[in-house]
């Protein structure tokens, strides 16, 4: 399974704003940079991010991105909601009953799938949901002021 793109910006979006120094917000632009990625497309991200509770965002000079809870209380599992909808793939009846008659057998066949299915979706969402976000950063990674930082001189951060 491959995590889309912008769930991998989201997971760093979080994690930068985690290790932003004084929990000061930052901007989209400074995040875009920093990610190597455009304005406009990590503004979707961010979107998502804020409707989804897990960021803020604060309008004006000062304003920018911020968390809204401690990163030690954000999951991976809450990030890949935000972005992601899990949902089970839709058995249908059509392929199989073009080739198989109507019978207890089949219905009891497709019924199996769809709850190995659901019981797969059931360990996913719980495995992603194991992982705090804190764990992926440095024990006692220092701030880091994003807005003034040579990413590509630094080695990109603390994580």
């Amino acid at each position: 399974m491959k995590m889309n793109r912008s769930t991998e910006q989201a997971v760093f979006v979080v994690l930068m704003l985690a290790l932003q120094e004084g929990q000061r917000p930052v901007t989209s632009t400074v995040l875009a940079r920093g990610l190597g990625t455009s304005d406009s497309y990590l503004k979707k991200v961010l979107r998502t991010l804020t409707t989804s509770g897990l960021i803020a965002a604060a309008a004006g000079r000062e304003g920018g991105f911020t968390l809204t809870r401690p990163i030690e209380t954000i999951t991976l599992g809450d990030v890949f909601d935000a972005m992601e909808r899990v949902e089970l793939p839709n058995t249908t009846r059509d392929l199989a009953s073009r080739l198989f008659p109507p019978s207890r057998h089949l219905d009891e066949a497709i019924a199996r799938v769809d709850d190995a299915f659901a019981q797969a979706s059931t360990a996913f969402v719980a495995g992603l949901a194991a992982l705090p976000l804190s764990e992926l950063l440095e024990p006692d990674a220092a701030g880091v002021d994003w807005a003034n930082r040579d990413v590509e001189a630094s080695g990109r951060g603390d994580i």
